[in-house]
């Protein structure tokens, strides 16, 4: 830190490392879970949330959603593939999210194979 006729200056070093006195911006993704047939619940699709710091990153689907808080930035949902599943993402589980905006993913599974007995 300079200091001089009284003013302060920190170095860039200083003021990308510290927070001081106020908690960053964050933002609300929330990702819902819609399987159309098949006999499958959504609980039984594993959602993933890449992005600044999101809590949760990792979660089962949700027919009624699942909130994530992340930072501003960019993101991408993903969702590990269920054999004999389509999947469709709606075109907000991936961009970018401002701080304080709030989001809805919805992700859409459609059977593909013969029907299960």
């Amino acid at each position: 830190m300079n200091v001089g006729a009284g003013s302060a200056q920190c170095s860039n070093i200083a003021r990308e490392s510290f927070t001081i006195g106020r908690t960053p911006a964050t933002a609300t993704l929330t990702v819902k879970k819609v399987v159309v047939g098949g006999g499958k619940p959504a609980s039984d699709f594993q959602i993933q949330v890449a992005g600044n710091n999101p809590k949760p990153s990792a979660f089962s689907g949700s027919t009624t959603g699942t909130d994530v808080t992340l930072r501003p930035g960019t993101y991408k949902v993903t969702e590990t593939p269920v054999d004999q599943f389509f999947e469709d993402f709606s075109k907000d589980c991936s961009g970018v999210i401002k701080p304080n905006e709030h989001k809805t993913c919805t992700i859409t599974n459609i059977p593909v194979g013969p029907p299960e007995t």
